[in-house]
């Protein structure tokens, strides 16, 4: 254990272990809650600052440090050129250290997680399963990452490090956030990593309640300060530098930032400084670098930088095909331009920082960049043929340099399990791509499940919009083909799109035509209930009433409960008695409140329960029914339901005497509305601002 003489020790000299210059006091606080976390006060610490300012270097000192103190280091790492791909920093983390387990100690770590099994592939999990519902099926993958990192804390303290995570997908940010939430009693340190700057959506969420559970949690780092510059200057020439240069480098750099000084100081950064000519901005800095390599290293760079998360050294052989391999890696390794690491039994490589990935890639000529994915994806596909996380991105972009029904399949493969981890705006990329090829030469029957997927996708993004035209070709071809399932979807999606343009009159017939086609479960009857209340009268309601509370007349289920709840709730309504109906739609919500998945009939009877409380004197607790709806609806909702929750909500905190926030939670749902261009919902929120302004 550190001892506090030690930490004084690191925080006085300005230099932690490993050559690690000006950053004693962070190196401090990072020790601390190592141990901490090795005590079983688990926690989630976040570092920032801006680029190079040597965040990462930071973090794999605490790993190093965790590492000799007994910890398990797990680590995955978000990659500018590969954000598409959801999750992809977790499963870099996870898979390469599950799979060098022995297959018995595999087995029992994953025992019971079959969730696991949405996220990558192993031969202890089984295959893809679904409940049915998508919002479902990804906090159960959540809870099983959780599961398993408590399974892992339980035999050792363990670390997990995701390094740049602004460049994450949204479901790796939340992925990350719920790991962190879980950390209390754990032998569990989270430890992750941002630019500054970039604490947008969900990263800024994440952010805020880490700071506002713990204040302590968040590192900024900030430019060294003159001396430590001149220490990092010092320790890289070997010698005590002239105050000159010095300054010099400061000021070119825009400050002390690690990353750039060391790359100024490997340049000459003398007689640069000197001549007047080096750039100021990072970008050229790392092109000055990458212009000294010699033509074989730049290739090789160049091929790891587009590599990605495929950049094994099988693949890198089979695509580099000329020159002496070995001595040209071997080069940029002793150079720090690129990283090895252990995946799993064998080998694998990434460019040093980010930055320098960034500019490799950016001076490749378009045709350059689809040839070398064009040639990766070949060489991926023949080693790891059912790695869609490392093949996707390369499919992709080759462009029509590789058309084939292969690069369809793995498109659409990398579509569909985009949505089904809730990354909607990856599988529109992935769908569309697979979409354009197969219109050309593929059956009708794959292209509506294609623009299913697509459709599917659009509306949880929020593009309301461009569903239309989708759904008006995917019912016609649907019922071309004869799949009434499908033609019910767009049939169903066409009615929202018109109840929310305010068309009733249009709205209806796709709605009457849709429903009926699709599967006769509760949460569709929940959608007809929401369609009825919206445009029908009393006796279709009615009617609609019967039919919910029936439902439970056969079915024992919960959700079947919950239906006839719901149900007797409308004909109380009807009644005009609202304390009944109350007391029916919180019994509908207690049946489905460990529904996590947040189906529709939750839903419903959460919004209910907001209209009711008001009714009933209650402003405060319509208010905590309107928050839950929102939390919920942020985490795994369509940014349309966003915009109906931030509308319930302002309503609510402006009938408890909240104003203010009455009017934040309305501008919020405004920009939202704005967003997405629906009529009904733009006109709704902008009145309510009105109405609460006044």
């Amino acid at each position: 254990m550190t001892g506090v003489g030690e930490i004084r020790d690191a925080a006085s000299t300005g230099r932690a272990s490993g050559g690690l210059v000006g950053r004693g006091r962070e190196m401090a606080v990072l020790t601390s809650a190592v141990e901490s976390a090795r005590g079983g006060a688990g926690r989630i610490m976040l570092l920032t600052g801006e680029a190079g300012i040597g965040k990462s270097r930071l973090a794999v000192e605490t790993t190093a440090l965790a590492a000799r103190r007994g910890f398990g280091v797990w680590e995955g790492r978000a990659d500018p050129l590969q954000a598409g791909l959801a999750y992809a920093p977790v499963v870099e983390a996870l898979r390469p250290r599950l799979a060098a387990m022995t297959a018995p100690h595999a087995a029992r770590v994953l025992d019971g997680l079959t969730d696991l099994g949405r996220l990558f592939t192993h031969p202890a999990l089984p295959g893809q399963l679904s409940a049915g519902d998508p919002e479902l099926d990804r906090i159960r993958m959540f809870e099983a990452v959780v599961q398993l990192f408590q399974r892992l804390a339980e035999q050792q303290p363990t670390v997990l490090f995701v390094d740049d995570l602004h460049w994450a997908d949204s479901g790796t940010v939340e992925l990350v956030h719920y790991i962190g939430r879980s950390t209390s009693g754990q032998r569990l340190l989270v430890l992750a990593s941002y630019r500054v700057g970039e604490l947008t959506g969900l990263l800024g969420d994440l952010a805020a309640d880490v700071r506002r559970r713990d204040p302590d949690a968040e590192l900024t780092l900030a430019p060294l300060a003159g001396p430590a510059v001149a220490q990092l200057i010092g320790d890289l020439l070997g010698a005590e530098p002239a105050p000159s240069m010095v300054r010099g480098v400061t000021e070119r750099t825009g400050g002390g930032v690690p990353l750039f000084v060391t790359a100024l100081v490997q340049s000459g950064a003398e007689s640069a400084l000197e001549s007047g000519q080096l750039p100021v901005i990072v970008r050229d800095v790392v092109l000055g670098r990458l212009q000294r390599l010699g033509e074989d290293e730049r290739r090789l760079l160049e091929i790891v930088a587009v590599a990605g998360e495929g950049a094994s050294e099988d693949v890198l052989r089979a695509v580099w095909l000329s020159g002496d391999f070995d001595a040209q890696l071997g080069n940029l390794i002793a150079s720090g331009l690129v990283v090895e690491r252990e995946s799993g039994r064998s080998l694998a490589y990434r460019v040093g920082h980010p930055l320098y990935a960034e500019v490799a890639y950016a001076e490749l000529t378009a045709k350059e960049r689809r040839g070398m994915h064009a040639a990766l994806a070949t060489a991926i596909d023949s080693v790891r043929a059912d790695d869609v996380l490392a093949l996707a991105p390369h499919y992709l972009g080759a462009g029509d340099l590789l058309v084939s029904q292969r690069a369809i399949d793995i498109l659409a493969e990398a579509g569909w399990r985009a949505i089904r981890v809730t990354a909607y705006g990856e599988a529109v990329r992935y769908l569309s791509a697979a979409l354009a090829e197969t219109r050309t030469a593929g059956p009708d029957e794959a292209i509506v499940e294609l623009l299913y997927g697509l459709t599917r996708a659009l509306m949880c993004e929020g593009r309301i919009a461009e569903v239309v035209p989708i759904c008006e070709e995917g019912a016609v071809l649907a019922e071309r083909c004869g799949t009434t399932s499908r033609s019910g979807w767009f049939r169903y999606l066409l009615a929202v799109h018109a109840s929310e343009s305010g068309n009733s009159t249009l709205a209806e017939p796709h709605l009457g035509t849709g429903i009926p086609l699709m599967s006769d479960t509760y949460d569709d009857l929940a959608m007809r209930l929401t369609f009825e209340l919206r445009h029908g009268d009393s006796q279709r309601l009615a009617l609609l009433a019967a039919q919910l509370t029936s439902a439970a007349d056969h079915d024992s289920s919960p959700h079947a409960s919950a239906s006839a709840h719901i149900g007797q709730e409308i004909t109380a309504l009807l009644a005009g008695d609202f304390a009944a109906a109350k007391r029916e739609a919180q019994q509908a919500r207690d049946l489905t409140s460990s529904d996590t998945g947040f189906p529709l009939l939750l839903e419903r009877a959460t919004r209910d329960l907001i209209g009711l409380s008001v009714l009933a004197g209650d402003a405060a607790a319509a208010v905590r029914h309107a928050e839950h709806i929102l939390r919920t609806e942020m985490r795994f909702g369509p940014l349309l339901a966003q915009c109906s929750a931030r509308f319930s909500l302002s309503i609510a905190r402006y009938l408890a005497g909240d104003a203010p926030a009455a009017l934040l939670d309305n501008d919020r749902g405004l920009e939202v509305s704005r967003r997405i261009s629906v009529g009904r919902s733009l006109a709704r929120t902008q009145v309510t601002r009105a109405f609460s302004a006044g």
